[in-house]
């Protein structure tokens, strides 16, 4: 049985324009990695394509445009949001400590 509070918390949970945002980026994301995919003519697993995406400026740039978000930081951000065992992976950690030393 639904009371007003749960028809709230459904109300505040299905904000349209965040789920719109959210597919967007997603469809960017995915479009990326399919283009990565053709170019190189093999299958990008997530931490390839990060680690792609970090190393390049260029591709930083395409990708914050094909996913419309609000900044590199905001994106990169939300790629480990949706992905969190890139935290764990070494090629993204080498990835980090090379650009660190740049």
């Amino acid at each position: 049985m639904l009371n007003g509070q749960s028809i709230s918390n459904i109300v505040q949970n299905s904000n349209p324009v965040e789920h719109v945002v959210s597919k967007e980026f997603i469809l960017g994301l995915l479009r990326l990695g399919s283009y990565f995919s053709i170019i190189y003519g093999k299958k990008i697993n997530s931490s390839t394509l990060f680690t792609l995406i970090l190393e390049n400026a260029d591709i930083r740039y395409i990708f914050v445009a094909l996913t419309g978000a609000e900044g590199e930081r905001n994106a990169l951000l939300n790629i480990l949001h949706m992905y969190p065992a890139l935290i764990k992976s070494k090629n993204v950690k080498k990835t980090f400590q090379r650009s660190l030393k740049r």
